[in-house]
């Protein structure tokens, strides 16, 4: 990846930069779409891009709860105004999506068995539309994501929005199942879409010019826009980390004496001054995460094996420090693959964070981290697998 090492020695008097941390050409945060020739997550799995979608709308929830007056609307997690364009141009449309906002209401007539008895409460809805009025000369799609849970089905989902009888079917090169309505008024068409598959439903309505919507062009629209919407959900990757003593001090508070030393997404300095006699015994230690810098605290920089317990892969460790057993556990490598667990699988988050990839850093391989590895390696260059193994991790450097 281009990006310089640093070491440290026991008794320096403050960390100094060794290198310039290289980064990588800084992208929208929409950016799923692989370079030209790979593979895209939905292509890659299906199933990873839909799980990856239900943990990602999961967690929008989570910041957004149903029914909540937020001070702004919040911007579309669903799909972005291009990829809406795109899969509109597919049907023959000319959407209109400015502004782009998203709510999150619970919606009762979806009320899942779950429920207690004497709650209304049902599913969390996440709508996105426009506020812009119509003129009647381009099309408005609205579009709304759902997971299901038990007590509630596609088919109910169908009759909550208008689309009777529910007639599924098996939308070529798609998969999963997609149902859908329309109603054609002199001047206007207005067609209900939903697509459904492993209890993620999204669906869409249209509404425009009655020469351009109607079946043919709202299943169009669909088929075209759910891949890309998995995968806009799947993979969210924006600018890479920026590894300074400035960036570091507006999100931690903590003012180093010199730039860090920086390494796969962790950093390394000096808070305060060291002693004369001694030299600097402990170094203050960061790690990025999708908000922004956290400090990890001091840490007795004598060891390698002493960086690695944060979560450092060995690798990442050694080349700050030399081991004092290099057969110490914290320090061994191996394949991390979904599934796995543990403190490598933290590294290997950071380093990926550290990158522009949007996921939890919990040291868990899921659906997320797998995403994430799988437009990695795309974009690298390298076999496609969604596991960690030895090209992956020689690639990210960890």
């Amino acid at each position: 990846m281009g990006r310089s090492r640093g070491r440290l020695v026991s008794g320096i008097a403050a960390v100094v930069v060794a290198a310039v941390l290289g980064l990588l050409p800084a992208v929208s945060t929409h950016a799923a779409v692989p370079p030209d020739g790979g593979p895209s997550t939905f292509e890659f799995s299906r199933q990873l891009a839909i799980d990856a979608a239900k943990i990602r709308l999961a967690r929008y929830v989570g910041a957004n709860p149903p029914d909540t007056a937020a001070p702004t609307a919040p911007a579309c997690p669903v799909a972005s105004t291009d990829v809406m364009n795109a899969a509109a141009s597919a049907g023959g449309l000319q959407a209109q999506l400015d502004p782009w906002s998203a709510v999150t209401t619970s919606e009762p007539e979806l009320r899942p068995a779950s429920t207690p008895v004497g709650q209304v409460g049902g599913l969390p809805v996440i709508t996105c539309s426009t506020s812009r009025p119509g003129d009647g000369s381009v099309t408005r799609p609205t579009l709304f994501a759902v997971t299901l849970r038990d007590g509630v089905s596609f088919s109910d989902v169908a009759r909550r929005y208008g689309v009777e009888p529910v007639l599924p079917v098996q939308p070529a090169g798609l998969g999963g199942q997609m149902a859908g309505s329309c109603l054609t008024a002199a001047s206007t068409g207005s067609c209900v879409v939903i697509w459904q598959s492993n209890r993620l439903v999204i669906g869409m309505t249209l509404e425009g010019p009655a020469a351009g919507v109607g079946p043919s062009s709202a299943s169009t629209v669909m088929t075209a826009a759910v891949p890309q919407l998995l995968d806009e959900l799947a993979v969210i990757r924006g600018a890479p980390a920026e590894c300074t003593a400035a960036a570091i001090a507006a999100d931690t508070g903590i003012t180093l004496l010199a730039e860090p030393v920086c390494n796969d997404g962790w950093a390394v300095g000096n808070s305060t001054p060291c002693p004369t006699d001694t030299g600097c015994l402990t170094s203050d230690v960061f790690h990025i995460d999708n908000d922004g810098w956290k400090h990890n605290g001091l840490v007795d920089h004598a060891c390698a094996e002493n960086f690695a317990v944060l979560g450092m892969t060995g690798v990442t460790a050694q080349e700050l420090v030399q081991p004092c057993d290099s057969d110490a556990r914290t320090l061994r490598g191996g394949s991390m693959a979904p599934g796995s667990t543990g403190q490598r699988v933290t590294g290997l988050q950071v380093a990926l964070v550290a990158l522009g990839y949007e996921l939890p850093i919990d040291g868990t391989y899921g659906p997320l981290t797998t995403a994430a590895v799988v437009d990695f390696q795309t974009g690298a260059g390298i076999i496609v697998d969604g596991r960690a193994g030895r090209q992956t991790q020689a690639a990210l450097g960890i």
